[in-house]
């Protein structure tokens, strides 16, 4: 699932469906932390939905995990509020936020929400609690392309969470209801 709808969600076919509409495999925490061991992996990478939209599941098998030495990573939108973001923050290692523009409108036409100022405190709430922090912004040709709001962003970026946070910028690629 997702708390955005994006017109241009690449992973639509998931993430606008219930979870009824889907086949799922629910992992508890030590079956999650078994798979991961079996596959030698290092990191679980918490991702292609939004991962903060079951904050309580992210935590119990984060902590669980991260007791055995597996490092957590996620990949969110950002659309969440401070404090179960800082209790997802005590599991987590690092962060990549989409940040899908830099103006309220593109949120409420093209991502069913009213404002991006969540994102931005999402964002200073993430580097506040010490975490590595990379934003993506993707292009979206003629809906968030403004050369002046995207220098703004970049001014944003640079003046709230310093010079060492990496930006980067994607290639939009037509997908879901935005397909041309």
């Amino acid at each position: 699932g997702c708390n955005l709808r994006c017109f241009y969600c690449q992973n639509w076919d998931v993430s606008q469906k219930q979870p009824n509409q889907l086949k799922t495999i629910e992992f508890t925490r030590e079956e999650a932390l078994k798979w991961v061991k079996e596959k030698e992996c290092k990191t679980i990478l918490w991702s292609y939905t939004e991962p903060t939209i079951y904050p309580e599941y992210l935590i119990e098998v984060g902590e669980y995990v991260k007791a055995q030495g597996i490092s957590n990573v996620i990949c969110t939108a950002g659309f969440i509020n401070p404090e179960p973001l800082k209790d997802i923050c005590k599991v987590t290692e690092a962060f990549a936020v989409t940040l899908k523009a830099f103006n309220d409108k593109f949120y409420q036409d093209i991502c069913g929400q009213t404002s991006y100022k969540p994102v931005l405190k999402a964002l200073e709430t993430i580097k506040a609690e010490g975490k590595w922090l990379e934003i993506v912004h993707l292009i979206v040709p003629a809906y968030n392309d403004n050369l002046a709001e995207i220098k703004q962003m970049c001014q944003w970026l640079y003046k709230n969470l310093g010079a060492d946070t990496p930006l980067h910028i994607g290639r939009f690629s037509p997908s879901y209801k935005l397909k041309t």
